[in-house]
């Protein structure tokens, strides 16, 4: 009986060595992705300022300007900064103190913040801007009158309401709504959390007062 054989040669196994190329390089891609989801925003800063011609501000650099104009208009009570993967944080306890079920700015008291404004409108230029609504912890609806009729208002409405009146704002002042995103998350994110177990009402009435607020993160590059 006659067996038939095949000569193997060197060619026909390529397919192999092209193969584990690709394995590879898609291993190294993924490598790649987790390595940068790693990375926090402002060390991609640094990594772009180096590799680029462009003169940037990192966050970090930032994020010191904003406490040099605190110090120097002494604004230190009134803004305090967060720097974290998501973007520079800046939290104001005065801008966005709005009275109970209402999302009207208090000027007075905007005016006195604007040197630290003015730097986020020159950033929104180049950088993502998120102005964040926030509320109290207070459960409740109601009925609000007003120029374009009845409207039923919760929590995450009047959150996302002190968000534009901010944006507003700051937009007549030159921001850049084109990189400005509005969040709202109601009562779910506090700067004091409350526990009436522990607190007298009149420190819950003051960490309410903290509450009702906007806050606005500094992000990523967009040009």
């Amino acid at each position: 009986m006659l067996k038939k054989t095949y000569n193997i040669g060197s060619n026909d196994s390529l397919w192999l060595v092209g193969y584990s190329d690709l394995v590879t390089a898609v291993l190294s891609v993924l490598v790649l992705f987790v390595s940068f989801s790693k990375i926090d925003i402002d060390k991609f800063d640094h990594i772009q300022k180096l590799v680029s011609n462009e003169n940037i501000e990192t966050l970090s650099q930032i994020n010191s300007k904003i406490k040099l104009i605190a110090e120097k208009y002494q604004l230190q009570s009134l803004v305090t900064t967060t720097l974290g993967n998501d973007g520079l944080e800046i939290n104001f306890s005065s801008v966005a103190q709005f009275k109970q079920s209402s999302w009207v700015i208090n000027d007075s008291k905007i005016k006195k913040l604007f040197p630290i404004l003015e730097t986020i409108i020159e950033q929104s230029k180049v950088r993502q801007i998120d102005i964040i609504g926030h509320t109290d912890d207070e459960k409740y609806t109601y009925l609000y009158n007003g120029k374009y009729g009845a409207i039923n208002l919760d929590n995450w409405s009047l959150s996302a309401l002190r968000a534009h009146a901010l944006q507003q704002y700051l937009f007549m002042k030159n921001l850049n709504v084109n990189n400005t995103r509005l969040i709202a998350y109601a009562d779910t994110k506090p700067k004091v959390i409350i526990d009436k177990n522990i607190m007298n009402d009149k420190e819950i009435i003051k960490s309410r007062l903290k509450n009702r607020r906007v806050s606005i993160v500094i992000g990523r590059l967009v040009k």
